[in-house]
């Protein structure tokens, strides 16, 4: 690490958000998640009527921003407020003007805006990942979105965490739509792949070339929960399913071949060269490292389970743990496996009880150290080449 702990000039600095995790459904059509947080025993815990109602506080949370010296906000479009129904593909005036506004209000306080294209919420007319032809509405609408919308915006981001989208949507059942089936997983990997690269070809179509696309992945590096053969094993078969099934084919190394049995049936003559994009930045969601145990269950088709995390690291109240060198480890990953790419971390956190403000103040000491460490964990990565150019994180719901 350099001797000022400093990071390089024009680093950007940010803060993000997502719209189905701080706008209301008011204004909006019926979500995914709508139904999916509807259904019988979710309770309001994970109830996603109000939210923070960013649609009527924005220009109050904008002007904190601005007072904090924040330089830039990632945040998402809802498909569902832009085109709440399908009206023949056009979309939602109303809803257009919202996003207009809020781009509008960030250049005037000196914020850069950067719009992720999807976090998660699907407009319940178009239906959902086990459908190949979703690939193609999305990215429909994420070109005429952007049409709205681009003369100011010189970054975009098409995805936020497919990997959440297919493997927690599709395959445990915990996110939306609430599927657990290793047929409707496979396929929906295979299908937000290609909406994401389908996206990619339609902006780079007409964007002017001073403008980036990203795309965000949810990515830790694997490991055993012992050195046993079994559990390295299943460390890399963990990697292969939460990260390389996204990452290897947007960079043009195609899908791990012990999966691809079970993507072919939906793949089709030239996807593969659609998927492999190849972005102009990597955005990077990581919270710590993965420990996993093999299992030989025949009905769980992950191969998989969670296991033992070290003892002696920090656990956050959701029981993520504290590892400030799997970032380290991870961004050099990246660098060394994937021609060094331009990396952006777009989202970490930690989920700690904060104590009671004093004056106003809330002395948050161990938050404010364990960002510190991560902070030093990324320029240790710069240090050592890493081409690290943003850091514009959220808290998160872990």
């Amino acid at each position: 690490m350099n001797e000022n702990n400093t990071f390089p000039p024009g680093f950007l600095w940010g803060v993000s958000s997502s719209a189905p995790q701080t706008e209301s459904r008011n204004g909006r059509g019926k979500s995914n998640w709508d139904v999916f947080t509807d259904k019988a025993g979710k309770g309001d815990i994970y109830s996603n009527k109000k939210c923070t109602e960013f649609e009527e506080n924005y220009q109050e949370d904008i002007s904190l921003l601005s007072q904090a010296g924040i330089k830039s906000f990632r945040f998402s479009i809802s498909w569902p407020r832009v085109q709440p129904s399908w009206n023949e593909g056009i979309l939602n005036k109303e809803g257009i003007e919202f996003y207009n506004k809020i781009i509008d209000l960030l250049i005037r306080n000196g914020i850069e805006p950067i719009p992720t294209l999807f976090h998660w919420d699907i407009p319940q007319w178009a239906g959902d990942f086990r459908d190949r032809g979703l690939a193609y509405l999305f990215a429909e609408y994420a070109e005429k979105i952007t049409r709205q919308l681009d003369s100011r915006v010189k970054k975009w981001l098409v995805f936020n965490e497919p990997s959440s989208v297919a493997l927690l949507g599709y395959g445990t059942g915990t996110f939306a739509p609430g599927v657990m089936s290793k047929d409707s997983m496979f396929a929906a990997i295979h299908h937000v792949n290609l909406a994401q690269g389908l996206a990619f070809a339609a902006l780079r179509a007409y964007l002017p070339a001073d403008v980036s696309i990203g795309t965000t992945l949810s990515l830790s590096r694997t490991r055993g929960e012992d050195d046993s053969a079994r559990n390295n094993e299943a460390a890399e078969k963990a990697w292969a399913l939460f990260d390389a099934v996204f990452l290897d084919p947007l960079y043009g190394k195609g899908y791990p071949q012990d999966l691809l049995p079970s993507l072919q049936p939906y793949i089709q003559q030239g996807d593969m060269d659609i998927i492999s994009v190849i972005p102009d930045f990597l955005g990077v969601n990581y919270y710590s490292r993965l420990y996993v145990k093999a299992d030989s269950n025949p009905l769980n088709f992950f191969g998989f389970l969670s296991g033992k995390i070290p003892e002696n690291l920090p656990r956050t109240q959701s029981s993520f743990v504290v590892e400030p060198e799997g970032l380290t480890e991870l961004l050099l990953y990246l660098h060394e496996n994937y021609d060094a790419p331009v990396i952006y971390i777009t989202e970490t956190g930690f989920a700690l009880d904060e104590p009671d403000a004093v004056e106003g103040v809330v002395i948050d000491d161990p938050r404010s150290q364990y960002i510190f460490e991560y902070l030093k964990a990324a320029l240790n990565a710069i240090d050592k080449g890493v081409k690290l150019r943003a850091r514009c994180c959220g808290g998160c719901c872990h």
